[in-house]
């Protein structure tokens, strides 16, 4: 499996002069969109073109919690709670909102530790 990378942005000096100047257009939309097609071809966009992030966060059960992302979150799941197997930590309940700065969470779970180390799996519109 090779690794796809990217530099910021286009080479344009690697393109003739006439060239350049048919397909400006193009090349300016890649730029400003290079990042995200490397995150598309590295597996990171789904059927609905979503880009996924993980975020670790300390979770206070029964708090609402503000979480601020660069984007539009269109939804957000507990992709596990940091504990050992033999502590019996079960989630016994999440939800989450869409603010316009990210988006607020509430989460609860047994075990008797009043706080956790989660893991939620982000869902941004690219």
């Amino acid at each position: 499996m090779a690794e796809i990378t990217a530099s910021e942005t286009f080479d344009e000096e690697m393109l003739e002069e006439d060239v350049f100047k048919d397909i400006e257009p193009l090349v300016e939309w890649l730029n400003q969109n290079m990042q995200n097609i490397v995150v598309s071809l590295r597996g990171g966009l789904g059927q609905k073109n979503f880009a996924r992030q993980f975020i670790e966060l300390k979770a206070y059960p029964g708090n609402t919690q503000s979480v601020t992302v660069v984007g539009q979150v269109l939804d957000v799941q507990v992709s596990r709670i940091i504990s050992q197997p033999s502590s019996l930590v079960l989630l016994t309940g999440f939800n989450w909102w869409p603010t316009t700065k990210g988006f607020d969470y509430s989460v609860t779970f047994t075990g008797f530790k009043e706080d956790r180390n989660i893991i939620l799996k982000v869902e941004l519109n690219v």
